[in-house]
């Protein structure tokens, strides 16, 4: 075994750096607690609250209609819907003003505002073989994801123990780390939220709305 010439102070332990020890330092023997702002959870470690506040960034982030990506602002996902999907943002479409979601997956419980969000829908969850480009690793494990919150959901589930989304039902208890298992819990398990509808496909005058 190699030397550990950083020891700490407080007991006996002995660490391979100064990395290591102030990581022990911090979490055995510091006292002093850094607090989330927004949910009053408190860490042993700056590191770990800041990668904690990550997670609630989720909130303030914007979600491409068409892949589920999200965007820290408008501008960045108008950018990435015209690169990435060809879209025109400035082109109406009406379905997103009416809260409904007429396009109904075949295999599944999910229903779409927008075509293009099927299909991509489909695409990455019932397609056999189907392997998302990696957009985010995760830094705990690096393990690779096309979509963020695929990743956010990946970190509160494996590594932080997370739960933030509750079942608000009386006498129910249960809480997910993602918010889309919220959903189908209160779908499937309470008969609550949309549910899955078929609609005819809108007809789209050429060129399209605009707002």
């Amino acid at each position: 075994m190699g030397e550990k010439p950083d020891k700490c102070d407080h007991c006996e332990e002995s660490f391979i750096n100064r990395h290591a020890l102030a990581r022990h330092v911090g979490l055995v023997h510091t006292k002093t607690s850094h607090v989330c702002h927004i949910c009053g959870k408190s860490f042993p470690l700056i590191g770990t609250l800041k990668r904690h506040l990550k997670l609630h960034d989720e909130s303030r982030m914007v979600t491409c209609d068409a892949c589920g990506e999200k965007f820290k602002g408008h501008a960045r996902l108008r950018s990435h819907r015209i690169q990435q999907h060809g879209a025109d943002p400035l082109v109406c479409d009406e379905w997103t003003h009416t809260g409904e979601r007429p396009f109904s997956c075949p295999h599944c419980e999910y229903a779409f505002k927008a075509r293009k969000a099927l299909v991509g829908h489909i695409k990455k969850i019932h397609t056999p073989g189907y392997v998302a480009p990696i957009r985010h690793r995760c830094p705990h494990c690096e393990k690779g994801f096309g979509i963020g919150s695929l990743l956010e959901g990946h970190v509160r589930q494996v590594h932080t123990g997370e739960r933030p989304f509750a079942c608000d039902q009386t006498g129910c208890g249960k809480a997910f780390a993602q918010k889309r298992s919220l959903v189908l819990h209160l779908r499937k398990t309470h008969k609550i939220g949309e549910q899955k509808t078929r609609f005819k496909q809108p007809s789209r005058k050429p060129g399209g709305t605009t707002c």
